[in-house]
């Protein structure tokens, strides 16, 4: 299972620890794994290289956690809030049509 850990602070949200795996169907064709990744680059390369937003990243072979740096410029930091809850709102629709495969859970920090 994916464990998708949402972080949300004064309302907005700040970063997220994804972890695990579908296994919905064998390596190199789960497609909810795919799927999962494809969001997952393209929420990191939103943030960082379109909006230009200074982040910590952390990643491994099996979990990438990633948190907006707070003293970013206003207006892209309130982008990047919704590019994360936007991530969130696509892996909670995915964890609906792919039971079993995806854990989202949002934490207050």
């Amino acid at each position: 299972m994916i464990i998708a850990e949402f972080e949300k602070s004064a309302g907005n949200f700040v970063g997220f620890n994804i972890s695990g795996h579908a296994d919905y169907a064998d390596y190199g064709k789960d497609i909810v794994c795919a799927a999962v990744s494809s969001a997952l680059q393209m929420v990191t390369n939103g943030l960082t290289e379109i909006l230009k937003l200074k982040c910590e990243i952390e990643k491994n072979e099996n979990n990438i956690a990633l948190k907006i740096i707070t003293n970013n410029k206003t207006d892209a930091l309130k982008s990047g809030y919704a590019f994360i809850e936007s991530f969130c709102l696509h892996l909670k629709l995915l964890a609906k049509t792919y039971k079993k495969t995806i854990k989202v859970i949002i934490l207050e920090v």
